[in-house]
């Protein structure tokens, strides 16, 4: 038989932050507006200038901004969550308060997404890998980018699936329970859906968990494994490939690790401390947000990728400075000859050249 929910102190707190509720459905909606307008500047630039980008690393870059502009989009206008520390209960301040079980598959379908984003960064640092560490030719990429999509989708099915599991089934029961103990909460409870979770008696929940815990491992161990052999093999082979080459597979890398930051300092930092303090059972007192605090910096994402394309790929830059009539501290025209030799973005064509020196295709990783 199912425990009984212990919720003591729920209602002075929920009722303590539910003005918060308010300025965090603003903030949502504001920034996720913004954030199409970054998107579609970003979208517009990689069109006109981007012409020169390879297809395979145009289809990363398209990945890694439009997979966190859904995300966005979706918190801002579909699903705005909040949770009221250190209880176990999912509340909706959004538009679609249809009762707990929406509620609960609406927070499922958000980490959903933001397990696509997660997949999405991961898979940049392994097509730069392979990329530089390995031959790859033009249908290899286009073979890869296909394997790590398909890899990609049925990762994410499966773990919604075993959210969708996770979904408590006695969401009624629970809160009629409640309701018997203090009637004080029914409204909140009506009023904004809230589910409840029990993350100590479902299987899935915890084989979640533990998922969770290997994919930190990976980010903490093997994205700087795979980025050290990366710039070890373009240190040993920078005589064998042109400047410009070198320079554009550099500054994929550094993209990669930016991509990497900005999301573990926006996004997995906060949930991870969300969750910790869920397991634990602490809040830092009844009236702070911390809900709030958690789920701000999330809408940053997108921003913070477009100015990140703007400052790594040239072309880009270039033409967001035309756009906006600084055309003087764009780049003198240049002989169409050596145009493509000047280009240092990561993802252009490398000139052709003619040189005894090994094909950078032949270079593996030893």
């Amino acid at each position: 038989m199912t425990a009984a929910i212990e919720i003591s102190g729920f209602y002075s707190s929920i009722k303590t932050q539910e003005p918060y509720f308010t300025w965090l459905r603003r903030y949502m909606e504001i920034t996720s507006l913004l954030n199409i307008g970054f998107v579609l500047l970003a979208l517009y630039l990689i069109r006109t200038e981007g012409k020169n980008l390879k297809p395979e690393y145009k289809q990363v870059l398209l990945c890694n901004l439009l997979l966190p502009a859904v995300f966005s989009f979706y918190m801002g206008f579909v699903y705005q969550p909040y949770i009221v520390f250190p209880y176990h209960l999912l509340l909706t301040v959004g538009f679609f308060r249809f009762g707990p079980f929406v509620t609960a598959h609406l927070f499922n379908i958000c980490c959903t997404v933001a397990i696509l984003c997660s997949m999405g960064f991961i898979y940049s640092f392994w097509f730069n890998y392979i990329t530089i560490c390995f031959r790859i030719s033009r249908q290899s990429s286009t073979k890869s980018n296909l394997i790590g999509l398909c890899f990609g989708v049925v990762f994410t099915v499966v773990n919604f699936i075993l959210m969708t599991i996770g979904v408590d089934e006695n969401q009624y029961q629970d809160r009629d329970n409640i309701y018997e103990g203090d009637d004080r909460l029914r409204y909140f409870f009506d009023e904004y859906s809230i589910a409840i979770v029990r993350v100590g008696d479902k299987w899935s929940l915890k084989v979640l968990s533990v998922e969770a815990f290997i994919g930190i491992a990976i980010v903490i161990i093997v994205i700087p494994i795979i980025t050290f052999k990366s710039y070890t093999t373009l240190n040993r082979i920078h005589n064998m490939i042109s400047k410009t080459t070198l320079i554009q597979l550099k500054n994929a890398l550094a993209i990669s690790l930016w991509y990497l930051l900005q999301f573990g300092l926006l996004v997995g930092i906060p949930a991870a401390t969300a969750m910790a303090f869920l397991l634990m059972h602490y809040a830092p007192s009844e009236s702070f947000p911390l809900a709030l605090v958690v789920l701000a910096p999330t809408q940053l994402t997108c921003p913070v990728i477009c100015a990140l394309y703007l400052i790594v790929i040239k072309p880009l830059r270039y033409g967001f400075l035309k756009l906006v009539g600084l055309q003087r501290y764009a780049p003198k025209p240049v002989a169409k000859f050596s145009t493509q030799s000047q280009l240092s973005t990561f993802t252009s064509h490398a000139p052709i050249r003619h040189t005894n020196r090994n094909a950078y295709g032949s270079i593996r990783l030893n």
